[in-house]
């Protein structure tokens, strides 16, 4: 570790798939911050382990584990400054914990010895650690509308602790599925946040186009963020428009209400620096991906949130949760936008969660019965940055007439900008919301949400998953599930088939892993003999197929576990020193 300048191997961009090393990272991130965002996480190892001796749980040290983790994830923060107050600020709360509890604190953890460390122990810590991370961005945006739990909130104490500790396979393995259930439970909490306080997202068309006049762009996934701009900026003759993660938004009832909400500017976070550069507008940044700013535009860079920039205005929030966006709103009037409207042409679609799919259910089950679809991909993720990724869109534009195409997060946009056309009037692209949005689609699959006649149809339809190409969300990266089964195996299917009601199951053969590292094949179980499970509700084979397309995240889920601990003994044999498994 000596000769490297810096060690960062958290997300896709990493150099030579490997890790960074160098003066900065692939994602632009210097070397001194890279250090700047260990020292944070070493201090916020050493108050966990000091809130743990002290026997101490409160909103405090939570919130600053959460912003500290936050603030960590890949395309958050470049500003070293920011990250280093926010570490003063979580060493001064570990001195206020030990004082309070009469005990010495806890002295910063050295984040090198994870990396350096063997490396199954590393590439677990690691996986604990980005899963962490990912957990805490959901926590942060489902705690700036006010809906907190404490059982997430104690779990990213106690894994932060945990990592402090020699550790084994035995031990970090059943932690990191645990981030993976604590996830699960992180992003629920957000789905109610996002709906109690915004409604229920509904299917809607949104433009491309650009009015004349000045205007906003705002990027990340932050909904409260963009409610506060819209209330600024009603009345004030400057539209708002979305870009990447928050295209969804438009979707929600509370934000759709805004007429000066006008639509999206731009398609996913990669194509920024060429999107932006003659943009006659500011862009904030409420959350991930920023990317190092062009000298085109970085004069009308706004950051907010967990994100920061060297030399970038930055939004502070009030103690009451405020934010005066009156500079940004200055900037837009002052640079006055287009003179006349764009003739940028088509619309994207957005809002197609778990609600509004169920609102469409006699529709789908009616058209799959009269064979007008014959299957349903699901086809999301979070995107890369590598070019010439084009795989998905190949994939999705070489799917079959009668097939619908599900989707999420920024994925997305490597092809719906693409006419499918429709199916007995549904659209064949149906986008269910951002990266945390997948929880929709778990909730649809296990609580057996659509409903159909039970008659045995001649239709046939069935469901593959797609994962998406390159950018794993971290919080992604580990899921809920019993380790004890290999990938493919029986007992692992039976479970499924049980939860759908027919314990007497035959299981189809297991799924494929294609070159693009996703899941593809069926991911059903169809009856064997009429048992009492199958004559209670699950004998019918369309029904079961149909519920295949809301359960297959569910699917992912509890599979990457068992995917896991396959990948975990190939490692040991197949991935060089160093590299992430």
């Amino acid at each position: 570790m000596a000769t490297e300048q810096m060690f960062c191997f958290q997300c896709e961009q990493v150099a030579k798939c490997e890790a960074c090393t160098g003066g900065a990272g692939v994602c632009g991130k210097p070397a001194d911050v890279a250090d700047a965002q260990d020292a944070l996480t070493g201090a916020m190892i050493a108050l966990a382990r000091t809130a743990r001796e002290a026997g101490v749980k409160n909103d405090r040290i939570c919130d600053l584990i959460v912003d500290g983790l936050f603030t960590c994830m890949t395309n958050v923060n470049f500003d070293g400054q920011a990250v280093t107050e926010l570490k003063d600020a979580v060493r001064v709360e570990t001195a206020a914990v030990a004082a309070a509890a009469g005990i010495e604190p806890v002295s910063d953890y050295d984040v090198d010895q994870i990396w350096g460390d063997d490396e199954d122990i590393r590439s677990l810590k690691s996986l604990v650690l980005f899963g962490l991370r990912g957990t805490a961005a959901y926590a942060y945006h489902a705690r700036v509308l006010g809906y907190r739990d404490a059982t997430v909130d104690e779990f990213f104490a106690d894994a932060l602790a945990q990592l402090a500790e020699p550790g084994s396979v035995d031990a970090l393995l059943p932690l990191a599925l645990k981030v993976g259930e604590v996830n699960l439970g992180c992003m629920k909490l957000l789905d109610e946040a996002n709906t109690g306080t915004y409604g229920t997202p509904e299917p809607t068309t949104v433009t491309r186009a650009v009015e004349a006049g000045p205007f906003i762009v705002v990027s990340g996934h932050d909904l409260h963020d963009l409610k506060l701009l819209l209330d600024q900026t009603e009345g004030r003759g400057v539209n708002v428009y979305t870009h990447g993660e928050l295209l969804p938004a438009h979707a929600y009832p509370e934000l759709k209400r805004y007429a000066h909400l006008k639509g999206n500017v731009g398609t996913a976070w990669q194509s920024q620096r060429v999107e932006f550069a003659d943009l006659p507008a500011p862009v904030l940044f409420t959350t991930n991906c920023l990317m190092p700013p062009a000298a085109s535009y970085a004069d009308r860079v706004f950051t907010t949130g967990p994100v920061a920039y060297p030399g970038m205005m930055h939004v502070e929030a009030a103690p009451d949760g405020g934010k005066d966006f009156e500079p940004l709103i200055q900037r837009a009037l002052e640079l006055g936008g287009y003179a006349a409207a764009t003739d940028t042409t088509g619309t994207f679609t957005t809002g197609f969660g778990h609600s509004a799919v169920l609102g469409v259910a006699d529709t789908v089950v009616d058209a799959v019965k009269q064979g007008a679809i014959s299957r349903f991909f699901l086809v999301g993720g979070c995107d890369g940055a590598r070019p010439g990724r084009s795989y998905f869109r190949d994939f999705v534009q070489q799917a079959p007439d009668d097939s619908i195409i599900l989707t999420l997060a920024c994925g997305k946009f490597r092809f719906n900008d693409l006419d499918l056309g429709t199916i007995g009037g549904l659209p064949r692209i149906m986008d269910m919301g951002q990266c945390n949005d997948a929880y929709g689609a778990i909730r649809r699959g296990a609580g057996r949400g659509l409903r159909l006649r039970r008659e045995r149809p001649a239709a046939d339809a069935g469901a593959v998953v797609v994962r998406a190409e390159g950018r794993v969300h971290p919080a992604d990266a580990v899921a809920s599930g019993d380790s004890r089964n290999l990938p493919g195996s029986d007992s692992a299917r039976i479970r499924v088939a049980r939860r759908v009601g027919c314990a007497g199951a035959r299981v189809r053969r297991p799924p494929h892993h294609h070159a693009g590292g996703g899941l593809e094949g069926d991911f059903g179980v169809a009856p064997d003999h009429a048992c009492e499970g199958a004559k209670r509700g699950a004998k019918n084979e369309i029904e079961l197929r149909i519920r295949r397309v809301f359960r297959s995240f569910l699917n992912w889920f509890e599979k990457t576990s068992e995917r896991f601990k396959a990948e975990l003994y190939q490692a040991r044999q197949s991935v060089s020193k160093g590299r992430v498994i």
